[in-house]
């Protein structure tokens, strides 16, 4: 989601692990649309599918808190930089809104509330004031992984804190990324991206080879990606069915 660059270069490495969960992601939803619109069955609840779930978001969203910081590093002293993440994260929010109004008339009652865009795009809000704590995030993000974990086991009667980790029984939906705990993996991603950056400022820099540069490519563009592919998935999903009419 952010331009990742020090000493006027990129760092590469950041977009290509961001590629990488790209290609991981379109895969695990054209499973999933396939398995959900029922062309074709697909254990998706089962541990290997799971798996590529989360560790394709807990890529992206330990990312963030990575380009975060080497984003934050660039800014010049003194410099209002609150504004410029606030603008992000309301931006970022506002695509999840279009997200949730989708996949409600797609989804019907499984459509998004607190997706993954939405939490990105407050995720980078509420990280302003963690951006100059730089060690301490990583005792902060393992604190809220913990309470995440203790909420998960918490029902209440209300909606209005899904945001937060807190859900009522029954709720069920196809995206769901609550502040806790993955609020917490943005502030490991914070901390590990001041040692990226102190590191890369004792070295030159180095270019990808060849053979890794198509995925720094979908890494700088990961966000249009997401929204390209699930428009490419659902459109050809939809279709499927009068392809044989089509044809004849």
């Amino acid at each position: 989601m952010n331009n990742v660059y020090t000493n006027n270069r990129r760092i590469w490495e950041v977009d290509f692990f961001r590629g990488i969960a790209v290609v991981t992601m379109i895969i695990f939803n054209y499973a999933w649309a396939l398995n959900f619109f029922g062309i074709i069955h697909i254990l998706i609840d089962s541990l290997y599918w799971k798996l590529l779930a989360f560790g394709t978001a807990g890529t992206f969203i330990f990312l963030v808190g990575v380009s975060l910081t080497l984003s934050y590093s660039k800014l010049k002293p003194n410099k209002n930089y609150a504004k410029k993440y606030l603008i992000r994260g309301l931006k970022i929010f506002g695509y999840g809104i279009v997200v949730t109004l989708v996949s409600y008339i797609l989804l019907k009652s499984d459509f998004v509330r607190f997706g993954i865009l939405h939490f990105i795009g407050v995720g980078i809000i509420l990280s302003i004031p963690f951006l100059k704590l730089k060690e301490l995030n990583l005792f902060l993000g393992m604190l809220a992984i913990v309470a995440g974990s203790i909420l998960n086991g918490i029902f209440i009667k209300s909606n209005l804190l899904l945001w937060l980790g807190l859900q009522y029984e029954g709720f069920h939906t196809v995206d769901y990324f609550p502040i806790l705990p993955w609020f917490g993996l943005i502030l490991i991603g914070i901390f590990f991206g001041n040692k990226l950056l102190q590191n890369s400022k004792k070295k030159t820099r180095e270019k990808p080879i060849n053979a890794l540069r198509p995925f720094c490519f979908l890494g700088r563009h990961s966000l249009a990606i997401y929204f390209l592919h699930m428009v490419i998935i659902l459109s050809v999903i939809y279709l499927l069915p009068y392809m044989p009419k089509i044809i004849n």
